[in-house]
């Protein structure tokens, strides 16, 4: 076990590389950095948009279990980290084919898919495939009766595998887990479980998890409770060991300075910092102050019943 020790680590630095080849195939290719100082491959995909409703993609890709970890990527987390269950018992970044896509005009979205079999802290020794789904409702998207819960998010997600070559699995942290770097997330996160020498993760492993997301204003809250089923080996020990996992987290975020959300993406300040030389001012990206970039989105979403297409600014405030 590594001893613990103070310092100022930065987990990761990534570089992201997006756009579209033509108009239905759209690619994603980032790079990050981790804590020892590799610079690794963290995405690379090819998306397939057939429409809003269907899509495919193809390559190395987020997982769909765990809401905040599917639904946004982890520089827009409210804390820095994921929680404790996803980090050390869900699966990792994956190689598979994801199908995915919003009904009803965005009051449902879905993601199944087929992946190689990598979980968090074990690398990717399988022959077996995982199968991994992932449901979203937001029921008052539309509403006009219950404008405060237009960013409800209801769902949950699921996955379902096996391990059949003994590894020896990583201890349990508190922040960063790194299969690949386990001196240096020793060092930069609490180490609070460890398993025993000889013990591996081999046979069924399956999740599910229920989450609940709600962003009003300038209030975000996300809440996910998991439960998970997973067997372990033990040299010199006949059989099996199942043994059985659950946990929840809660995570609530409020803008001080006013700004409001819909969701958990970029977001304008509404007083950005003055230097000398001009304003400082990063592009919005769904941000209720500066809707150009997701101009298509916003419409399908907030769009009055039997009104012309638009969009309402007091509407999305409400």
């Amino acid at each position: 076990m590594f001893p613990p020790r103070s310092g100022l680590y930065v987990p990761r630095v990534r570089v992201y590389f997006e756009g579209r080849l033509t108009r239905p195939f759209e690619y994603t290719v980032s790079l990050q950095r981790s804590v020892d100082g590799n610079w690794d491959l963290l995405d690379g995909f090819l998306n397939f948009r057939f429409s809003d409703a269907f899509q495919v993609r193809f390559g190395r890709t987020l997982v769909p279990y765990s809401y905040d970890w599917y639904d946004h990527l982890e520089q827009y987390f409210i804390t820095p980290e994921r929680g404790l269950f996803p980090l050390n018992f869900g699966l990792s970044r994956a190689a598979g084919v994801l199908a995915h896509g919003d009904l009803r005009e965005g009051r449902l979205q879905y993601a199944v898919g087929g992946f190689d079999g990598h979980a968090v802290g074990v690398a990717d020794d399988n022959n077996i495939r995982d199968a991994v789904g992932y449901l979203n409702l937001r029921p008052f998207v539309q509403s006009e009766q219950w404008p405060g819960l237009r960013h409800l998010n209801l769902g949950g997600s699921i996955f379902g595998g096996k391990q059949i070559v003994p590894q020896q699995p990583l201890p349990l942290r508190t922040s960063l887990q790194s299969s690949e770097n386990a001196a240096a997330a020793s060092a930069a996160s609490a180490t609070f479980l460890e398993f025993l020498p000889g013990v591996s993760p081999l046979g069924n492993r399956a999740a599910g998890a229920l989450h609940l997301a709600w962003y009003h204003r300038q209030l975000s809250l996300e809440s996910e409770w998991q439960a998970g089923r997973f067997q372990f080996y033990k040299l010199g020990h006949p059989g099996l060991t199942n043994l059985s996992v659950r946990g929840f987290h809660t995570t609530l975020g409020y803008f001080l300075t006013g700004e409001t959300v819909i969701d958990r993406v970029h977001c304008d300040p509404l007083a950005p910092p003055e230097f000398p030389g001009g304003t400082v001012r990063p592009r919005g990206h769904r941000a209720v102050r500066s809707l150009q970039p997701d101009r298509a989105r916003l419409e399908r979403l907030y769009r009055r019943p039997r009104q012309p297409r638009r969009i309402d600014p007091a509407g999305v405030h409400a």
